[in-house]
């Protein structure tokens, strides 16, 4: 197949997944993106063509939950999320493309490692966590997300403690990472890693997204998450293994 329309088709199946993911069909979704790009263009390119993404997929998602976050959890997140992503800012510019992709091949993996205990610790009790913990899970997750586009494992841990139903967990999360993700413009920018023909180089998908964003509202209601969401996680691993081999 040709290289430029494999291209063209990687792109459009980030934006779908990315809409999909904002929908409500999991983190494994949102985690998938920056790996898929990276199978056809260079870690770096791929994290900066994530965000434009992502940004769209923001505005779609705080659409469709608004109102439905916790500005509590929000509010005690982000002093130190802000912190985690000055970090990544700092380390990002200084690591190499080949260094970036296999540390997404490994956050891919890892990523699955993690659904995986998350579905056997289905029934485990949760508790709450101390404050120097949320700080932690907050710094993590903006360093994550800073490096990778990769926060959601850690922020996902933190709201699973809180016990929150998923309405709120849905729409918290959608409203933090739309925070989050507008904080990382000037320090990519700042790196030169999202440069303005990045927009328009994945200008032309921005349909897809508030159609992936239908999709994961309608197919949350409908599908059989359990089943979507392994053959996610297969996709992810796989991803994850190509990109360590790549």
């Amino acid at each position: 197949m040709n290289k430029i329309i494999v291209v063209y088709l990687v792109i459009a199946a980030a934006a779908f997944l990315t809409g999909l993911s904002k929908g409500g069909l999991g983190g494994a979704l949102g985690s998938l993106v920056t790996p898929l790009l990276a199978l056809i263009v260079p870690a770096t390119v791929a994290i900066g063509l994530s965000l434009p993404i992502l940004l769209v997929g923001d505005v779609c998602a705080l659409y469709a939950h608004w109102g439905g976050w916790d500005r509590r959890i929000i509010i005690t997140m982000l002093p130190s999320t802000i912190i985690g992503v000055i970090i990544g800012a700092l380390v990002i510019g200084n690591l190499s493309p080949v260094t970036l992709q296999h540390g997404l091949g490994i956050v891919a993996l890892l990523y699955t490692l993690y659904k995986v205990w998350e579905r056997r610790s289905a029934n485990a009790k949760t508790v709450t966590l101390p404050p120097w913990q949320t700080h932690m899970l907050g710094t993590v997750t903006g360093l994550a997300s800073t490096v990778a586009n990769a926060g959601g494992p850690s922020f996902t841990i933190y709201l699973l403690s809180l016990r929150v139903v998923p309405s709120v967990f849905v729409g918290t999360s959608v409203l933090y990472f739309a925070l989050l993700n507008a904080i990382k413009i000037p320090a990519y920018a700042s790196a030169h890693i999202l440069q303005p023909d990045m927009f328009l180089v994945v200008a032309w998908s921005i349909p897809l997204i508030p159609l992936g964003v239908w999709s994961g509202i309608l197919l949350d209601r409908h599908l059989d998450m359990k089943t979507f969401e392994t053959l996610i996680l297969v996709l992810l691993a796989v991803t994850g293994v190509i990109l360590l081999l790549k």
